[in-house]
């Protein structure tokens, strides 16, 4: 199956029907968004980490408490189950991994939809900068550095980077596409030697799985959303919902129509479908 050339809509339905797969190599050409639910009364702080560290954390739509369904990102989409894989966590600790979250859903949730720095890999890849993660049929890499975020009353944390090696003569044009869009992550944090932020060892990242490295490429480093995961886990919040690493959210939002999302014509438009 041509996983790339899916529609969004199509992916969340074989994802609703029980597909598990990392979603890098989907869909190409559509945003892709990290899901984080956490209660309603860690909300406004939450949303303030966000807003301080918008390169980790673009927030893209926000639901009201108990809400499932998306209204601006995908025309209702249920976040219960559109997306192939979910982490559940208990004061901070990781409690549980489900294909599907209905049976963990709340109605004091808050659920909050950030860019992913998966949606530019088709774009990468039309440039001639394979995505080795993909090709090894892997999650991203993803570490915790000792950047530190801005922190906002109890969430707080180091930022979090997804890695991918590139040749050195196609880093100036992988910096352009990704500069481009910001709503998912933006241009590269870090180009080079990985211990400078705090990785002992690119081999074993904390999040996802490890990649080859060839000679002739260097490791390039892109701000994650999972930084607010780690914040929460620090904030030690009772009970909070994400997606997998790696495992996001595909929204009906092209690529290039990141830069008036959330506008009236953007919503009409997709209604209007």
């Amino acid at each position: 199956m041509d996983y790339s050339s899916m529609s969004p809509k199509e992916a969340r339905r074989l994802f609703r029907n029980g597909l598990d797969r990392p979603t890098s190599g989907m869909c190409y050409g559509y945003l892709q968004s990290s899901m984080k639910a956490i209660p309603k009364k860690y909300a406004f702080d939450f949303l303030l980490f966000c807003q301080r560290n918008p390169v980790p954390e673009p927030v893209l739509e926000v639901l009201e408490p108990g809400a499932y369904e998306t209204k601006i990102l995908a025309d209702k989409a249920d976040i219960r189950t559109d997306i192939p894989r979910y982490n559940v966590y208990e004061h901070g600790k990781l409690k549980g991994i489900v294909t599907d979250a209905k049976s963990y859903w709340r109605d004091d949730l808050v659920t909050f939809l950030m860019g992913g720095s998966i949606t530019f890999e088709g774009s990468l890849i039309k440039a001639g900068i394979p995505m080795r993660h993909i090709e090894e049929k892997v999650a991203v890499s993803m570490y915790v550095t000792n950047i530190m975020t801005n922190p906002s009353g109890p969430f707080w944390g180091g930022l979090v980077v997804s890695m991918r090696p590139i040749k050195r003569s196609k880093l100036a044009r992988g910096v352009e596409i990704t500069a481009k869009l910001p709503n998912a992550h933006g241009a590269p944090i870090w180009i080079g030697d990985p211990k400078e932020i705090g990785i002992k060892d690119i081999h074993k990242p904390d999040f996802g799985d490890p990649v080859s490295i060839k000679e002739d490429e260097i490791p390039v480093f892109w701000a994650c959303g999972l930084t607010s995961i780690v914040a929460a886990q620090n904030a030690k919040v009772d009970f909070m919902l994400t997606q997998g690493p790696g495992y996001v959210f595909i929204t009906d939002v092209p690529e290039e129509h990141l830069a008036y999302l959330n506008t009236p014509q953007f919503i009409s438009e997709l209604h209007s479908k």
